[in-house]
């Protein structure tokens, strides 16, 4: 046997190792796929490999993409979304810790005669190019002009966020484009969704990362009747709050089941739709004025770590004054616009 032939069976028994090894990681009724195409709907999926892009999916359940389908394109999305660095820790919230919600974003807008920035809707990072926020927050009045979004802020009163001796500076990125819901209903707010386009990537770090969508074939769709998400953002805390808060909070919110959320909420709101959400809070704890475009999300656990999911966007709340836990606010429901977004961040 010549050198070259021992050489290529070394390398061709080093490969059968390697791909021996990955095999190992999943029971024998099941394979290693990327995990938008597995259709298990089952509490924990299991990683197969180091990046958390593969997981351990029976036969049975594993779908295989069709060209140029939803599934094939889910690759725009970042594999180490929804991940923090910080352990757990809006209107009647809790103030937040630095980093922990780093795909919070900030609409920041301009206006004819007026020589400053006014930030007046929330956001969340999804790419390192596009951000999702409520189409209502793109024509929140006529004389504004969405301008900039704001990424890795904490503190609207200091340029510079300190936490100990870590110190982060939030970045602000121009906006390149607006894509609107095509059905959306500015009377109604249904369809409420719209994605922003940035001019330049978004440079992830510690502080600023995307959050998991909940169509990447790893979290569990459902949103059970009174379980708890968390929403978070710069809005109002009290009813005397007018500006809203200057640092980022965060609240737990119930969800309701629609049938009891069309009976609570006034005639002119109904009806609540499939596309939506209902949920709120304990007395003076739920999102308000300043919330509006922010994320609603829940954690999955997958292996032995949690991944944030965003479920969806603060839409309206059918109350008067918000915080009231009689009436709940209405979020959109992320999960009926997956092709919508899949096909406009491309």
């Amino acid at each position: 046997m010549s050198v070259l032939q021992i050489i290529t069976a070394v390398i061709l028994i080093l490969d059968s190792i390697h791909i021996d090894a990955d095999e190992m990681l999943c029971p024998s009724d099941h394979i290693c796929v990327p995990a938008a195409n597995c259709g298990e709907t089952g509490d924990i999926l299991y990683p197969c490999n180091e990046n958390y892009t593969h997981v351990c999916c029976s036969s049975s359940n594993t779908i295989v993409p069709a060209a140029g389908g939803i599934e094939s394109r889910i690759s725009v999305f970042p594999s180490d979304c929804g991940i923090v660095s910080v352990t757990d820790r809006i209107t009647g919230g809790e103030l937040a810790a630095m980093g922990q919600f780093p795909w919070m974003a900030l609409l920041g807008y301009t206006q004819r005669g007026i020589n400053f920035m006014q930030f007046l809707c929330g956001g969340s990072i999804i790419t390192n190019n596009h951000i999702l926020t409520a189409a209502h927050c793109i024509s929140i009045d006529p004389s504004l002009k969405l301008q900039v979004v704001r990424l890795g802020e904490h503190n609207l009163e200091t340029k510079k966020d300190c936490e100990g001796t870590v110190c982060t500076t939030y970045v602000e990125i121009e906006v390149e484009r607006i894509i609107v819901h095509e059905g959306y209903n500015n009377k109604s707010l249904e369809n409420d969704i719209a994605i922003i386009k940035l001019q330049k990537s978004i440079n992830f770090t510690e502080y600023i990362r995307a959050i998991c969508l909940p169509f990447d074939g790893i979290s569990d769709r459902s949103i059970p009747t009174g379980g708890k998400l968390t929403v978070s953002g710069w809005g109002k805390t009290d009813s005397a709050n007018v500006g809203g808060s200057l640092k980022l909070m965060y609240t737990v919110v119930n969800v309701w089941d629609n049938l009891k959320c069309n009976n609570s909420v006034p005639p002119k709101i109904r009806p609540i739709r499939e596309t939506q959400i209902c949920a709120n809070g304990k007395k003076k704890q739920d999102s308000c004025k300043g919330d509006s475009g922010g994320p609603l999300v829940n954690s999955t656990v997958i292996g032995q770590d949690y991944k944030t999911f965003q479920v969806g966007i603060v839409s309206f709340s059918s109350a008067m004054i918000c915080g009231n836990v009689e009436l709940p606010t209405i979020y959109t429901k992320l999960d009926s616009y997956e092709k919508w977004i899949v096909d406009n961040v491309e």
